[in-house]
């Protein structure tokens, strides 16, 4: 199975375009898959996938065809998980995209 390895997963949030990144693993991404019109997995020259871009993200995000696609390992399919949920919570605007960054993580 395929995993992140020791790598730990970043967010990032770009509230104008309500959409978040989930860089999965180090490396250069050389194409994109296309799960639905607003889910989007980067992947490297082996296939492996480097990230992915959700737009609208407090909606369903289609973890379980990621996860069979790309073989992800259930720890991997957790963080992206944990990080849709993060994001289906209520936020508080006052804080710093630093600050959801880090409690994204952190799970």
């Amino acid at each position: 199975m395929r995993g992140v390895g020791a790598m730990a997963i970043s967010t990032v949030y770009d509230q104008e375009a309500d959409a978040v990144y989930v860089t999965l693993a180090g490396g250069a991404s050389v194409r994109t898959v296309e799960f639905d019109p607003g889910t989007l997995v980067d992947v490297d020259a082996a296939g492996n996938p480097v990230g992915v871009e959700v737009l609208h993200p407090r909606r369903e995000w289609p973890l379980a065809a990621i996860g069979e696609r790309f073989d992800l390992d259930p720890r991997t399919l957790h963080a992206l998980a944990s990080v849709a949920d993060g994001l289906r919570r209520p936020l508080r605007i006052s804080h710093s995209f630093y600050a959801l960054d880090m409690a994204l993580t952190r799970r």
